[in-house]
């Protein structure tokens, strides 16, 4: 994907929303059948179709994030450190873009998402990224206590903040030295198709970030990683603890309807409270 002006993004968001498939190896997959229809959520408008991966399609994703794995963890935390700076600095150069499909995908207004949900989300790469940084690898490793961990595989189902919903556990996961599959549910997933291409702007080595869509009979069968966190509601949460315990996966699940908020040990706590408060008031009048 070439790099892009603030004029563009709108037709480039159309037409890249033809060619979406998932994203495995830093490549964007082709679309096959089965498929979804995906729709705008505010506008009710047809926004392109979106292919599910086979059971041999999530196979191979696992395989590619244990070989990133292999490069991955031996970086040292300042190489670490400057790919996250990159990958920060690559989301800001197409800051248009990715709000653009961020409001496609959640339905939220274009300006909400840029003055909030985007900045937040390259706040918290640079965040982690500093970390990395400053911190270590053993300290930082205790501190995100995801040491050695290899594969994870976040799980983030239909939810009312698709990008800040998971990129605050993107990067922490990506910054202790593990990969990440990232299933999406295919009702919010375009946001993260293109957060994944970013990444591979970046220059990040192939294998560190796969994502692909997924619905029920998607997680018939749980990817075999070693750690799954889950976000979204509590039926569907059900169904993957037990899926995970009968295959022997450690599984962290985080049940909520509600907007994710990160505060920063440097933020002002009444100003954050405030925010934490808009936030839950927004939510609850939707």
């Amino acid at each position: 994907m070439a790099e892009i002006s603030n004029t563009q993004f709108d037709k480039l968001t159309k037409d890249w929303l033809k060619g979406c498939g998932g994203f495995i190896n830093n490549q964007c997959l082709p679309k096959g059948e089965p498929s979804v229809q995906i729709c705008n959520p505010f506008s009710k408008e047809v926004c392109t179709n979106v292919s599910l991966p086979t059971p041999e399609l999530l196979e191979a994703a696992v395989t590619n994030c244990s070989e990133g794995h292999a490069k991955w963890k031996s970086l040292t935390s300042d190489e670490k450190a400057a790919h996250l700076f990159n990958l920060a600095s690559t989301i800001e150069r197409h800051f248009d873009l990715l709000a653009n499909m961020e409001c496609i995908t959640s339905g939220k207004t274009l300006n909400r998402i840029k003055t909030q949900d985007v900045a937040n989300l390259v706040q918290n790469i640079n965040y982690y990224a500093n970390l990395c940084m400053l911190s270590g690898c053993h300290e930082l490793n205790e501190r995100l206590l995801t040491s050695d961990t290899g594969v994870v595989c976040i799980i983030a189902d239909e939810f009312n903040e698709p990008s800040l919903s998971v990129s605050w556990r993107i990067a922490s996961i990506l910054a202790a030295g593990n990969t990440v599959l990232l299933l999406v549910n295919v009702k919010t997933c375009l946001s993260a198709f293109l957060l994944a291409e970013l990444l591979c702007l970046s220059n990040l080595p192939a294998g560190i970030l796969n994502v692909l869509p997924f619905d029920e009979n998607t997680l018939e069968n749980l990817p075999n990683v070693s750690k799954i966190l889950f976000t979204g509601t509590y039926l569907r949460s059900k169904k993957v603890i037990e899926k995970s315990v009968l295959q022997g996966i450690p599984c962290e699940t985080l049940i909520c309807h509600q907007p994710v908020a990160i505060v920063y040990e440097t933020a002002d706590l009444f100003s954050a409270a405030e925010g934490v408060l808009e936030l839950l008031f927004h939510a609850d009048t939707r």
